[in-house]
């Protein structure tokens, strides 16, 4: 098979295809992600690579499909992936940079009784986090991983469980509203405070915000393989 046939047999959908470019590509692509010096999550950046080169997006195509033929497959995707994995190194030192500016300003904020209030309760709510998490199912969890860490789009999130992108949006909505719930309700139980208030603060602290998921959850993921696809009552113990 030629070059221009395996990528024509992977555009077209042929598993045979499919499979046949991940293994013979696979072994390149973690020897580009370890050249460039990922050491953290360095197998789960090779498959979001091979997502982004066999699937693509609704915003964008396969990479493959931009492959004209034009000297080896095997020089393309080592240009390819060098370029991607450079942009996600880039993209993780300049969060970094701004989560620090973030949590620092979170510390400083004073939106809540000037601060006190906020201060006063980030503890708690950081507890709270911890507590819903573990909660969730390993399916669940594994979800806000790959959202908060390692910032896989809901087209990605769909590729690699095998669903459509609009059923990911939901388990991942549905995820992120049963942790904040349960955060809420344990707060409240806690202090005594109303409802509202206690999801007030939850909100003011900033536990929705991927910045405040990073400083509390363990990026590492789970197998999930035998977990129940995330339901309507699949997430969180309110308690």
């Amino acid at each position: 098979m030629t070059d221009l046939d395996l990528v024509a047999g992977v555009l077209a959908g042929e598993s045979e295809a499919t499979a046949a470019f991940a293994a013979r590509f696979s072994p390149e692509l973690r020897h580009i992600v370890a050249r460039l010096g990922v050491r953290a999550d360095a197998e789960e950046l090779v498959q979001r690579l091979l997502v982004r080169l066999l699937v693509g997006s609704d915003q964008a195509p396969a990479k493959l499909a931009s492959y004209r033929g034009e000297g080896s497959l095997q020089a393309w995707v080592r240009a390819v992936s060098a370029r991607f994995v450079i942009d996600h190194v880039r993209h993780l030192r300049a969060q970094a940079t701004a989560d620090r500016f973030s949590e620092a300003n979170l510390a400083r904020s004073g939106r809540i009784e000037g601060g006190l209030q906020q201060r006063r309760y980030a503890a708690l709510v950081r507890s709270s986090v911890e507590r819903a998490f573990g909660a969730l199912g390993p399916r669940e969890r594994n979800l806000l991983r790959y959202a908060v860490f390692h910032r896989l789009t809901v087209d990605e999130l769909g590729a690699m469980y095998g669903v459509h992108r609009a059923t990911a949006a939901r388990w991942l909505q549905r995820t992120r509203d049963a942790l904040h719930d349960a955060v809420a309700h344990h707060v409240c139980a806690v202090t005594g405070m109303p409802d509202d208030e206690a999801r007030s603060l939850v909100r003011e602290v900033g536990v929705e915000t991927d910045v405040s998921l990073r400083s509390v959850l363990s990026p590492a993921l789970e197998d999930d393989a035998a977990a129940v696809q995330p339901g309507p009552h699949a997430c969180v113990d309110g308690a």
